[in-house]
């Protein structure tokens, strides 16, 4: 934790010092301590640090939005003391990531966040499968909305850490800073981060996702190989 707030202090300095005077005078200026996450077979989890500065008096938002997928919710019913899939409902085009943070608390009256800011309205129905959805997406930390949590470090420079859990969909990610002030978007910057798989497990993954006949067919001929190398290994004679 110190090595990480000294880490986080002259990152900081270095960025202040080294922006140019045209890109000070910019509304908001942000990054990320990285632009990449590598998912590996011990990988666990991650957090980032998102950090800039803003020249003007406002409320910063930040809104991290992960890629697009789709999701069946299937309901059980049991019968006979058995259980069975009865009925289901399909997500198309649902956001696989979704998170906000803000330095303040905003009004969820607030017309500007809720039109043009929080726009995760995935589920608009709110029947049992949009509930169950949801829960499971809370369950997993892969949606989130806080308030109060960007961190301010004296009037000009602020900061958030973002946590990336284990069960993250690879693909290319979305961070959008807000700087709102009197109701009104003032400035914004997007910043890109990609999550993807690498080594081994990243080429059975891709074999399995890209190539499900071909992995289904080298399965059944390892397993076979498998089975005859267990044989002649263990053979008695009678």
């Amino acid at each position: 934790m110190k090595f990480l707030k000294i880490k986080l202090i002259i990152t900081l300095l270095l960025y202040v010092v080294n922006i140019s005077n045209k890109a000070y005078s910019l509304p908001i200026i942000a990054d990320i301590d990285q632009r990449s996450i590598n998912i590996t077979s011990s990988f666990v989890g991650q957090e980032l640090l998102i950090f800039g500065t803003t020249q003007y008096f406002g409320d910063i938002v930040i809104k991290v939005e992960g890629p697009k997928e789709s999701f069946i919710v299937r309901k059980k019913k049991k019968i006979f003391g058995m259980w069975f899939n009865k009925d289901f409902k399909t997500y198309s085009n649902v956001k696989s990531f979704y998170k906000i943070f803000s330095s303040n608390d905003i009004d969820s009256s607030n017309l500007i966040y809720n039109n043009f800011i929080d726009d995760s309205s995935n589920f608009k129905n709110g029947d049992n499968f949009d509930d169950a959805l949801h829960s499971y997406f809370e369950n997993q930390d892969l949606y989130y909305k806080k308030k109060n949590n960007i961190i301010f470090i004296g009037d000009n420079l602020f900061r958030a850490n973002i946590n990336f859990p284990e069960k993250i969909v690879r693909g290319n990610y979305t961070v959008t800073i807000y700087l709102i002030s009197d109701n009104v978007i003032k400035a914004s910057q997007i910043l890109n981060l990609s999550i993807q798989k690498v080594g081994f497990d990243a080429f059975i993954y891709s074999l399995a996702m890209d190539h499900s006949l071909g992995y289904g067919v080298l399965c059944i001929l390892l397993a076979c190989f498998l089975g005859i190398i267990a044989k002649i290994l263990f053979y008695k004679k009678t």
